[in-house]
């Protein structure tokens, strides 16, 4: 009897020590339990509010929020009140659904949704129906959504017909396979920025902006449709649409059911009610334009078995980009030349006839470190489209107006060497900006010089100098180029007048002198010394 009280309270150190870690382990367990994701309705302004909720008991009118449940089925709960504005609290970042299909469906009298950016998307594979009929919605702030592992994007705004802005640019739809009637209904939407969707992987896109009925222009430049089979009433009904722009990678191979693609999209050019299904989805023969550059902010489009645009108007306060050559039917440069100047630079896309301009033209022939002069020769007919050239106004023009018809436009420039390559205009069809501590082996024209940025910007605590589009500038390929202010002064070859020249060089009381300063009778081949009255000068005779 005695061995057993021993034994009794050998094991009463044990016992203790397991009641006294018991009651942490069930605590615990107790607090990860009453850890919940809440939506808690108040009936006095008509609001849903979602939140992270820690306790045992639930708040008045309130209900968890489970995955795969929608904000139809959680009101249905709470008594199928009224629901005008929705609010995710930042507690509920932390809750990651797999399935937000039809989580907003149906919510007719939904008015605001207000911390949407709490609504955790990175685990959510199937938007189904999303936002669908939420027809009193104006906006939606989806910016934040992380949607690379979602797959079906059915219906997702669909029926959203007071909607009348929605950035989806930061939308990565890589996975996505399913975008039928994504936006159909959304009837109030004057623009769409879709050029960042990754469509590759897309099979359904039928109905996808059916009844967009606002849309002026659509771009799908960017849509891969490779794997697409269905693009059936894809764009009908979008009834003022003019411009739909597309690439080589729309394609049609694998559509299998394309009617009535186009249906009712009347102000697109040449529509025809006869032809409305995928055969006439392409740039040459159909209804889609190419994205071919950008001119500014504003979209290139062209379309025709030759690519043609039907009108480019140029402007310097705009960048020219363009993607790939082609032709437009009426194409236009102007520019307003600062008071007092006569020399610039001119650099166009396009073909330029020279006869009754009111410029000449001139490309660059050579350029002497020794001297620092350059030497230019008169272009007589026309400049080829991309050339780089220098321009003197004639006879105290200041405005600069070119216009030309049915023209190839050149998306690349032709930069021009001297013989030696050791120097070369090069052309810009975009502004660019040269620093003064950097960009020492580039030149600028100013006034009658061209000079670089150190000594453009000489005595000025200004850093940086600017050029606008379709301008040139010189610059020095050698392997050491000179360092330091540099300028060089301009000789037009085959006569003996310069930039910066005399009223005449050939007269009684000019001086002629060779480079080793030797008395000349009359100005010979190459480099001249010229003096006249107070001035010196270099002229150059070919």
């Amino acid at each position: 009897m005695g061995g057993a009280i021993i034994r009794r309270f050998a094991l009463f150190p044990l016992m203790l020590l397991m009641l006294l870690l018991l009651p942490a382990g069930m605590v615990a367990q107790t607090e990860a339990s009453s850890s919940k994701y809440i939506a808690t309705y108040e009936s006095s302004t008509q609001t849903l509010t979602f939140k992270k909720f820690v306790g045992e008991t639930l708040p008045e009118n309130s209900v968890v929020v489970e995955d795969e449940m929608t904000v139809e089925d959680m009101n249905e709960k709470l008594g199928n009140s009224t629901i005008v504005h929705i609010v995710f609290d930042k507690s509920f970042s932390t809750y990651t659904p797999t399935s937000l299909r039809s989580f907003f469906k149906n919510l007719t009298k939904l008015e605001t949704i207000t911390g949407l950016e709490y609504l955790n998307t990175e685990k959510v594979t199937d938007m189904y129906n999303m936002f669908a009929f939420c027809f009193k919605l104006t906006s939606l702030d989806v910016t934040n959504f992380n949607i690379k592992k979602v797959t079906n994007m059915e219906r997702m705004f669909s029926g959203c017909s007071k909607l009348t802005s929605l950035d989806v640019t930061n939308f990565n739809t890589v996975n996505v396979k399913n975008m039928m009637r994504m936006f159909t209904g959304c009837k109030a939407l004057t623009s769409l920025d879709v050029t960042n969707f990754n469509s590759e992987n897309v099979t359904n896109m039928s109905y996808m902006f059916y009844k967009c009925s606002k849309l002026t222009s659509l771009d799908v430049s960017n849509f891969n449709t490779k794997k697409v089979t269905n693009m059936s009433f894809m764009f009908s009904y979008c009834s003022t649409l003019t411009t739909i722009y597309v690439n080589d990678k729309f394609v049609i191979d694998k559509v299998t059911n394309g009617s009535y693609m186009f249906e009712n999209c009347t102000n697109l050019k040449d529509y025809a009610p006869s032809k409305k299904d995928h055969n006439y989805a392409n740039y040459k023969t159909g209804y889609f334009t190419k994205l071919v550059g950008k001119n500014g902010d504003e979209k290139i489009g062209a379309a025709g078995e030759t690519l043609a645009t039907d009108n480019l108007t140029l402007d310097d306060n705009k960048n020219f980009v363009s993607y790939e050559p082609f032709a437009a039917k009426a194409v236009s440069y102007s520019r307003k030349m600062k008071e007092g100047t006569t020399w610039a630079t001119l650099c166009l896309p396009f073909e330029v006839s020279l006869a009754d301009k009111n410029f000449r033209s001139f490309k660059l022939l050579s350029a002497d470190d020794v001297t620092e002069t350059v030497d230019l020769e008169e272009i007589k007919t026309s400049i080829e489209a991309g050339t780089p050239v220098i321009i003197k106004m004639k006879d105290g023009a200041t405005n600069l107006s070119i216009s030309e018809a049915d023209k190839e436009i050149a998306n690349e420039v032709k930069n021009a060497e001297t013989s030696n390559g050791n120097y070369q205009l090069q052309a810009l069809y975009t502004q660019k900006m040269f620093s003064k501590d950097t960009d020492n082996n580039c030149y600028i024209v100013k006034g009658d010089k061209l000079m670089n940025p150190a000594k453009l910007l000489k005595e000025t605590a200004t850093k940086s100098v600017g050029s606008k589009p379709f301008r040139a500038y010189m610059v020095d390929n050698s392997s050491a180029p000179a360092a330091g202010a540099r300028m060089f002064s301009i000789s037009v070859g085959g006569s003996t007048t310069a930039i910066e020249q005399l009223e005449s060089t050939a007269d009684s009381k000019a001086e002629y002198y060779d480079l080793q300063g030797r008395r000349l009778q009359n100005l010979q081949k190459g480099v001249n010394i010229v003096k006249r009255g107070g001035k010196t000068m270099k002229v150059i005779i070919k």
